[in-house]
């Protein structure tokens, strides 16, 4: 038996097992309350517009880990066409779009080069540190040739049983070895928003913005 199968049947459990974890913690009102959460209008102005601006016009952009699907209306509105996934069948179910999908990360269903870009805002210190090889990998495979991905996230390692710990050095390595070069990394700091998952937390870290690219062939 070879690693990827062991990896595969690893994978195929924890889809499972997050799938059930997701939905119960969106009716939890101190957890993921999907519907008492709302987008920061700092991070449209300072991270989504610049985004969009380095790709195509009217780009096709993979929402991953899509929540309530908040970033993806913004991104609409800044003239992209979105496809909406997440773990969660009661995020996906808040959301009026029909192009949502409940899918993992690592595990997309989708062809290859089916996307300009990919957003991915809190959700990457979610998946596993063991199937975060397979994460880029699929990315890499589902975006086309110069494609972005948008990753924001923040070192984390403290939390709850669902979260795995990050680090901005980790993700970088990840990502190069799929074969990923970085574009840009920077700091982004929420304002005084009462309902951000991170001013939640005990520590109030900043979220690091990292743009990643797809080589030409």
């Amino acid at each position: 038996m070879t690693t990827e199968y062991f990896r595969e049947i690893l994978s195929t459990t924890v889809i499972q097992k997050n799938k059930n974890l997701y939905n119960k913690l969106g009716r939890r009102n101190n957890k993921f309350d999907y519907g008492n959460v709302h987008i920061d209008p700092s991070y449209i102005e300072n991270v989504l517009q610049s985004f969009v601006l380095k790709l195509p016009l009217n780009p096709k952009i993979l929402d991953v880990g899509c929540g309530i699907g908040e970033e993806a209306d913004e991104l609409e509105e800044l003239g992209a066409k979105t496809v909406r996934l997440d773990i969660s069948k009661l995020a996906l179910s808040t959301q009026k779009s029909e192009n949502r999908i409940q899918a993992s990360s690592w595990h997309l269903p989708f062809k290859n080069k089916s996307f300009n870009a990919v957003h991915c805002k809190d959700s990457y210190s979610h998946i596993p540190n063991e199937l975060r090889s397979n994460f880029f990998s699929e990315l890499e495979r589902v975006i086309k040739p110069k494609g972005k991905i948008l990753i924001v996230s923040t070192d984390y390692s403290y939390g709850p049983e669902y979260q795995y710990p990050t680090t901005l050095l980790e993700l970088e390595l990840a990502a190069s070895f799929c074969g990923l070069s970085i574009m840009s990394c920077k700091k982004w700091v929420t304002g005084n928003h009462e309902n951000d998952w991170y001013q939640l937390c005990k520590e109030k870290q900043p979220r690091y913005v990292v743009t990643l690219k797809k080589s030409a062939p």
